[in-house]
């Protein structure tokens, strides 16, 4: 005589609770790894964006300083723009073996300047070419003492320049780039602190 055991035993309330406590702990932690990973990727992309930006804007200053030496450079400063002004020397006229100014040459006038959170270059009275990208903007760091430090363009106190240090014939130009992510500014997952780059051009 065969005999067919059968159980209708199921799980306990406990056995449910226990595993659904174990199922949820297993579940926050590899929400938080994936979370903490893709918030460390975004930061990286932010922060190479950030430093892509500041060199553009820096070569773009020695491109333009480089290109043909500067007669000299001056504190430049109309209503809001601040920065620096450079004055390019004349082009040559060659005659025998006799390099000398053509007198008749326009001198070429190029400032750089920031106005309300953005960089500009402006050659003579074309129009002025802002360099800020549509991912990145200047901001300002306010510092624990009290102090605002906001991205500047200015000549430092080195070099052949005039009693109050506004003009220069040789010395060094003082850059500094306070740049920050705009996406990160408006509510995304990642909070990127400002980049502060500070860099000097001698001429």
């Amino acid at each position: 005589m065969n005999k067919i055991l059968s159980s209708n035993r199921g799980f306990t309330l406990v056995e449910v609770l226990l595993t659904l406590v174990i199922a949820t702990i297993f579940s926050g932690i590899i929400y938080s790894v994936f979370i903490t990973g893709l918030k460390l990727y975004q930061k990286i992309q932010v922060e190479g964006q950030l430093r892509d930006d500041a060199d553009y804007i820096a070569t773009m200053i020695l491109n333009e300083m480089y290109s043909n030496a500067p007669k000299y450079v001056e504190s430049y400063s109309e209503g809001d723009k601040k920065g620096i002004k450079l004055i390019r020397a004349n082009e040559k006229t060659v005659d025998g073996y006799v390099v000398e100014d053509d007198p008749n040459a326009i001198e070429t006038e190029i400032k750089f300047y920031f106005e309300n959170n953005n960089f500009f270059i402006q050659k003579n009275s074309d129009p002025p070419l802002q360099l800020n990208t549509e991912k990145t903007k200047l901001t300002t760091l306010n510092l624990k003492s009290g102090i605002v430090e906001k991205s500047e363009i200015t000549l430092d106190q080195i070099g052949d320049c005039n009693a109050d240090f506004s003009k220069c014939s040789h010395g060094t130009i003082k850059l500094r780039l306070i740049l920050t992510d705009q996406h990160s500014q408006e509510g995304s997952l990642i909070k990127i602190e400002p980049l502060k780059l500070e860099s000097s051009f001698g001429f």
